[in-house]
């Protein structure tokens, strides 16, 4: 497994119920963002979250979320 951790940059709710999130590794000079920044300087995820989903609501802007990575198979 991989972690990283991420700030979520934008979070846009749709006049559907969808919603949008945009998120970039995050940057720091202390604590465990630094280890992170030192290690995943760069990058962008994007999401598109359908309604009805509890993801929806999860995702607040400005608010920082770990993401691991581990195999599918």
């Amino acid at each position: 497994m991989v972690r990283a951790k991420i700030c979520a940059h934008s979070v846009v709710k749709h006049p559907n119920g969808d919603c949008s999130l945009s998120a970039t590794p995050v940057m720091g000079q202390e604590g465990d963002n630094a280890d992170y920044s030192k290690y995943t300087p760069g990058g962008k995820v994007e999401l598109y979250i359908n309604a009805g989903t509890k993801a929806v609501e999860f995702f607040e802007q400005g608010k920082e979320y770990y993401v691991d990575f581990t195999p599918a198979s």
